[in-house]
């Protein structure tokens, strides 16, 4: 209930396919949402969602090389 609302990549510990993980990225992204709920945490909305969820989209190959995931 006090967690504020964030975008981030799925977490590590669940993850064990990153190439799977990146399609699935890729997939949602094409569907440009204005909403997004996701399985933990508080849902995003609002006008500022659907831009920053397509620089998450082309910046996620990058972040997990450099995060050393993959």
């Amino acid at each position: 209930m006090t967690q504020a609302p964030e975008l981030h990549g799925p977490p590590s510990y669940f993850t064990s396919n990153w190439e799977d993980a990146a399609q699935s990225i890729r997939k949602l992204g094409k569907l440009n949402p204005r909403v997004l709920v996701p399985g933990h945490g508080k849902p995003l909305a609002g006008t500022e969602v659907q831009q920053r969820f397509a620089q998450f989209v082309a910046n996620f190959d990058q972040d997990v090389a450099q995060n050393g995931k993959g």
